[in-house]
């Protein structure tokens, strides 16, 4: 790899030399978290959420946000301006349509949604498709082949993740289970979201605790089920649904019914094209 690419490939930028090289020294030590997890370069990183690594949120957290670093920095690692940049200038309306998206997912009101799910989908594969477009411009193969490995366990990575919190959570009271679930989903992107869709810098691991337990600092009361049926729903924030009429006042005594007539059935709704699979957090009462 030429010299001057080693930056734009380096995860750690902002690092000192002498920390830097400390921290390259322990990465030389046996185990698979320090090769996959905490790579010397970018294009070594995995996604892979079956590689053997324990399942830790924050840890991989932090590999699914540095592991598209490389779109942001230049060949002398500093971060690219849009001017700098023309694929992410030219794309500004979807980094913004899928910035939108994000504040409107309802973590603490509900479940995440049909909706939600691909929308977080749909963002993880726009920037790392932008990783791949990068990375052909550096005409450099081990970057190349790194980068589109990279770019295909990321089209599994959200699935599985939701599968194994899933499974992690299906033994706690039904009021926590989707809570919980919504509070390892948002450790697990927040850091990418915040770095590469709401533009603001590296998210550290203090950060990503203190924006966590901000936003989960009080799980719900089981009464919060109490208030009828609560099927998976969209999230209220998302969703604007009209409030029930309120009953018209009865002034006199109503006339006696008419002889009971069968109603006419109504027209059969058009079956909708796309039937979604089963919410990981669905609420239903027995």
């Amino acid at each position: 790899m030429p010299k001057a690419l080693w930056n734009a490939m380096d995860p750690r930028p902002d690092m000192s030399l002498d920390k830097k090289a400390k921290f390259n020294d322990n990465l030389g030590k046996p185990g698979l978290a320090n090769d996959q997890l905490h790579p010397a370069f970018i294009f070594t990183y995995s996604l892979d959420l079956h590689n053997g690594t324990a399942l830790d949120f924050h840890a991989r957290s932090h590999a699914l946000a540095a592991a598209a670093r490389s779109i942001q920095l230049d060949v002398d690692g500093h971060l690219l301006s849009p001017k700098k940049d023309p694929s992410r200038f030219t794309n500004r309306s979807e980094l913004r349509e899928h910035a939108g998206y994000w504040h409107k997912i309802g973590w603490i009101f509900s479940p995440i949604t049909y909706q939600d799910i691909n929308a977080i989908k749909e963002a993880i594969e726009f920037v790392y498709s932008r990783c791949v477009q990068r990375s052909e411009t550096y005409h450099v193969k081990a970057i190349q082949k790194g980068v589109m490995r990279i770019y295909k366990e990321s089209q599994s990575f959200f699935d599985t993740a939701l599968h194994l919190i899933a499974d992690s959570h299906q033994y706690e009271p039904a009021h926590l289970q989707w809570w919980k679930g919504n509070k390892d989903i948002y450790t697990l992107l927040y850091p990418f979201y915040a770095e590469h869709i709401l533009g603001q810098s590296a998210i550290t691991a203090d950060a990503l605790k203190a924006e966590v337990g901000r936003l989960f600092a009080v799980p719900p009361m089981a009464s919060y089920l109490t208030h009828g049926p609560l099927a998976y729903h969209p999230s209220p924030v998302a969703t604007h649904q009209a409030a029930p009429a309120l009953p018209a006042p009865q002034l006199a005594a109503p006339p006696p019914p008419p002889p009971y007539v069968a109603p006419t059935p109504a027209p059969a709704a058009a079956a909708p094209k796309f039937l979604p699979p089963v919410p990981p957090f669905a609420i239903t009462t027995p």
